[in-house]
């Protein structure tokens, strides 16, 4: 029964990111709320402005930017920008913005956004960066030390961004 119950909590997290959101705040002093069709809960994290501010949203799996005003929570893949109806949005208590050292030291505290969906589960953590003169809210993984941002139907590729930090 146990193993049922651990498989059935894994395919759970690969296919909603549900668990995700029990699991996490209790430790990190954050949470994910579940949204669709633009909704913004109160206290969601600002990670940019493009016209309008942009909130941090997750698919479960990966890191993007929620735009109320188009309803939708756009994230980065493989060269591409997705978009979602339904996503989840962050929620911290308190938090802040720090670039990585010279050296791609990942800070302590910094906010997991969902896993590469790899067999090693890599964490991806949530990152912004400036993109023509925009602040945009995207996915970290530390194997590629660069921040990847959804933009104007594309992944952008930003090797200078900020992680985001629980305090």
């Amino acid at each position: 029964m146990k193993k049922q119950l651990i498989i059935g909590l894994t395919l759970a997290v690969m296919v909603t990111g549900a668990v995700m959101t029990a699991i996490q705040p209790a430790v990190a002093g954050y949470r994910w709320k579940t949204g669709r069709n633009g909704y913004v809960p109160p206290q969601a994290v600002v990670g940019g402005f493009d016209g309008e501010n942009l909130y941090v949203c997750s698919t479960g799996v990966a890191v993007g930017k929620l735009v109320p005003r188009q309803k939708k929570c756009y994230v980065p893949y493989k060269g591409s920008e997705f978009a979602y109806d339904k996503y989840q949005v962050l929620v911290v208590d308190s938090f802040h913005w720090a670039p990585l050292t010279s050296d791609l030291d990942l800070p302590p505290g910094a906010i997991v956004g969902g896993t590469d969906g790899k067999k090693d589960g890599e964490p991806i953590y949530v990152c912004n960066a400036v993109v023509a003169g925009k602040w945009i809210p995207g996915k970290y993984s530390v194997s590629h030390n660069v921040c990847y941002v959804p933009y104007k139907g594309k992944e952008i590729e930003v090797k200078n961004f900020n992680v985001l930090i629980s305090r």
